[in-house]
């Protein structure tokens, strides 16, 4: 794993209750009064890359035909066949399957006329054992990889994340009390603080997408090639300094 850490610093020093009235003469003076004294606010982040263990793969199968019974009915053979062949090795190795998107559409000449009907099936593999997934991929019956799709997955996620963020507010305490010193005051307190994944609190996505048009149907496995992720927490809040 390679570490990439990155740190983030923005300084606010509020003024005194004092100052700040002497400077908005129109605020009454109780609110001056009220203002918080001696608060900086800052923020720290930390990130990692890790390499992906997820892989998910889209195997898809396109006909055409002059109806749209028939289209359906040739879908519906495909995918059949294609659940058969996979349903007992996924399950051995594993891997989660389960299928995609079907649908079946009009289809139009260049005048703008209908002239037939087009369709497509997906079938879905996906998990954390790479060979498995690739080797099982080349021996699905009349389909194409349509699309790989890498990411972390949960158990990985989850880890990396309680790493980097013990680093990020590992670094959050390290600079409050490099500010509380730079500032001439003896100690802090904690008065607000946020913890947010990747900068906006949401669970970490990174996903990468590759089309593929390589066959499946002809028994060798796809060659996969996992990429990386950055997972980053940032810890953002205030802090009260005391003499």
């Amino acid at each position: 794993m390679t570490f990439s850490r990155r740190l983030v610093c923005a300084l606010m020093v509020t003024l005194s209750p004092a100052a700040w009235a002497s400077e908005h003469s129109s605020v009454p003076a109780e609110a001056a009064a009220r203002a918080p004294e001696r608060v900086v606010g800052f923020s720290a982040s930390a990130s990692l890359d890790v390499l992906q263990d997820w892989v998910s793969l889209s195997l898809a199968h396109q006909v055409e035909a002059a109806d749209a019974a028939a289209v359906q009915r040739q879908l519906k053979q495909v995918l059949a066949t294609a659940l058969d062949r996979t349903r007992a090795p996924a399950a051995a190795s594993q891997l989660e399957l389960s299928t995609g998107a079907m649908q079946v559409s009009p289809r139009y000449d260049q005048s703008g006329r209908m002239n037939g009907w087009t369709g497509r099936a997906e079938l879905i593999l996906a998990g954390r054992d790479l060979a498995a997934v690739s080797e099982l991929a080349g021996k699905v019956p009349g389909m194409t990889v349509a699309q790989v799709r890498w990411s972390l997955s949960p158990a990985l996620r989850q880890q990396t994340a309680e790493q980097v963020q013990a680093q990020a507010v590992q670094r959050f305490r390290a600079k409050a009390r490099a500010l509380t010193e730079q500032f001439g005051f003896k100690d802090y307190s904690l008065r607000e603080v946020q913890v947010s994944e990747n900068g906006a609190g949401r669970p970490v996505q990174a996903l990468m997408a590759r089309s593929m048009s390589a066959s499946a149907a002809d028994g060798a496995a796809v060659p996969l090639e996992a990429g990386r992720s950055t997972v980053s927490v940032s810890v953002t809040g205030t802090v009260q300094l005391r003499p």
